[in-house]
């Protein structure tokens, strides 16, 4: 009588166990966890932006990302971004109690018709994803003589957050014109 028991509690602890499975799949299938990196999250959400600027000559070699959330550091990327243009624009007034900067930097480029934008930020439980697209032109572009240098910038404010932002680039071929 006592190993029917025990059996009849190892089946009971097994179904209940692949009923388990089976609600946890299903959860995570309705709340569209499938492709692309979400760090284990599941769901995420596109947050509002507002573009503050763009531009071709940013200042950078290299390619670069930041996250801005103070008005120092926003007072001297500006003045980086700008050091070759005269006159200099004004600065953006940033409430950054209210938001924070997020700029993506496409580094040097010897041709021209290269662009960058920061498609989406998109927010998890545990962080921002900023979605990078870099446009290049396609290698059979006549681009010219490849003496325009140039350097590809987008900058985008969002609502406060103190949530750590990770970049994340897609570079896209773009036909010829």
């Amino acid at each position: 009588m006592m190993k029917d028991k025990q059996k009849l509690f190892m089946v009971a602890g097994v179904v209940g166990l692949i009923i388990l499975l089976g609600f946890v799949f299903l959860f995570k299938g309705l709340t569209g966890s499938s492709g692309g990196d979400t760090s284990g999250i599941l769901s995420t959400d596109t947050i509002p932006s507002t573009e503050v600027a763009r531009g071709y000559y940013g200042g950078f070699t290299t390619d670069q990302n930041f996250v801005v959330t103070d008005s120092d550091t926003w007072r001297k990327l500006w003045t980086h971004i700008y050091s070759a243009t005269k006159p200099k624009p004004s600065l953006p007034n940033i409430d950054f109690k209210k938001n924070t900067v997020i700029a993506a930097f496409g580094g040097m480029q010897n041709r021209d018709k290269y662009s960058l934008t920061i498609d989406s930020v998109v927010e998890t439980e545990l962080s921002l994803i900023a979605y990078i697209i870099e446009r290049h032109p396609d290698q059979r572009c006549n681009v010219g003589n490849n003496t325009l240098f140039g350097s590809p910038f987008y900058i985008m404010k969002i609502s406060h957050s103190e949530k750590p932002v990770t970049f994340k680039r897609e570079i896209k071929t773009q036909e010829c014109l």
